[in-house]
């Protein structure tokens, strides 16, 4: 890569990943298997990693297909771990009969846990497309039909064409359903089931259509364990028909940042795909960029340190170390002739965002893309735009952590 003008990343939709936003279907943001750090962009790293392996569904019908239908809510049992206190069928249960799982997004297995096996039953799965009830592909069914006693999983391909739909007066989800193709001579009763994801992702609702042209990830194992991401857009929460923005196969666990063509979507995904073990995040940053028109004055230190720490003395005095609590970064970025009307739209941003909030800077990402850096002005900073004849004297002062 060749040497790029700096950059700041601003649009205030910086996502950092905290334990508090584990919340599954939540309009932030959703989370499968993955473990999330505690990021503390401006005291410390915090390494408490929160995994999230399986996931309750977000509706269980259990439907008597015959002269109705009739529903019975099993959602409650369904998400618990009380034995044997879910009936998938009703106690005299027809053909057509049925068991509904419903859930925000789409997923490819379900892991259910018999309590109680069934007898000569057999099931068939299927999902909605729409228009009607169709059988799933690629079905594997650990469970054979409910007969196969303990937690086994049900897997299928996600079909393209799967659609959300209002059951009985439930959230618009995406449902599967277990139909009674053969009657139970003794009816099987489950013991509890997940909602599991063949990959790791984490969703963002943005509320809006909104554009992005930049992307950075900092605080994260991915290159450790041998991750690929895909930055995605949808039309729909469910992410049926997914369109990739780009692909990254991260070469370090550094500062990953990524700038494309600008895309407007309220729904975006960051989808993992062949971790060895849940990966950990820190910041996920999705948004646009402000360019620079100037290259930096020099000289320019890019990243000068300064240690936060505790020495360590003995009773009478002798040192014994010293603990580092974090290492911080105060960067002086200069231009000493910048054009006054780009300073006049620099200054648009630092009003609407840039000296109240956390921003990304990125001094150099042609050459030095992953020493991009969350930062923000520090307390009392002020925007020097000195005139010097026809343009301006532009100085912007920065705090940063030093890790990720």
């Amino acid at each position: 890569m060749a040497r790029a003008l700096p950059v700041i990343v601003w649009n205030n939709l910086i996502l950092p990943l905290t334990t508090s936003d584990i919340v599954v279907s939540s309009a932030a943001a959703d989370f499968s298997r993955l473990n999330v750090q505690d990021w503390r962009p401006f005291t410390q790293w915090k390494p408490t990693a929160v995994p999230i392996v399986q996931t309750g569904a977000s509706q269980v019908w259990q439907v008597d297909d015959s002269g109705g239908p009739s529903f019975v809510d099993e959602t409650t049992d369904f998400n618990s771990a009380t034995a044997n206190d879910v009936d998938p069928f009703p106690l005299t249960e027809a053909i057509n009969d049925y068991m509904a799982v419903g859930f925000t997004q789409t997923f490819g297995d379900l892991v259910i846990n018999v309590g109680t096996v069934g007898v000569a039953g057999v099931v068939a799965w299927e999902y909605w497309n729409g228009t009607a009830w169709t059988a799933l592909s690629g079905v594997t069914d650990g469970t054979t039909n409910f007969t196969a006693s303990g937690q086994n999983s049900v897997t299928f391909t996600i079909p393209q064409d799967w659609a959300a739909l209002i059951l009985n007066g439930s959230a618009s989800l995406f449902y599967i359903r277990a139909r009674v193709t053969t009657v139970y001579s003794t009816n099987p009763i489950l013991t509890q089931g997940f909602i599991q994801s063949a990959d790791e992702w984490i969703r963002f609702d943005l509320g809006t259509s909104k554009a992005a042209d930049t992307f950075c990830l900092s605080g994260h194992d991915l290159f450790t364990q041998g991750a690929t991401i895909k930055l995605q857009t949808s039309t729909d929460v469910g992410f049926t028909s997914p369109v990739d923005v780009f692909t990254l196969v991260p070469a370090d666990n550094t500062t990953q940042y990524v700038e494309f063509t600008s895309v407007s979507s309220r729904w975006w995904r960051v989808l993992i795909t062949g971790a060895t073990a849940p990966p950990a995040f820190g910041v996920i940053v999705l948004s646009e960029r402000f360019t620079f028109t100037r290259f930096l004055s020099t000289p320019w230190s890019r990243l000068p340190e300064r240690l936060q720490s505790q020495t360590q003395t003995s009773v009478k005095g002798h040192p014994l170390g010293r603990k580092i609590e974090f290492i911080q970064h105060n960067l002086a970025a200069t231009w000493k002739s910048y054009p006054t009307n780009d300073f006049e739209l620099f200054q648009s941003i630092w009003d609407a965002a840039v000296h109240k909030d956390p921003f990304i800077w990125v001094w150099d990402p042609g050459d030095h893309p992953s020493e991009a850096l969350l930062v923000q002005t520090p307390d009392n900073a002020q925007l020097d735009g000195s005139m010097i004849a026809a343009t301006r004297r532009l100085r912007l002062q920065m705090v940063g952590i030093k890790g990720g």
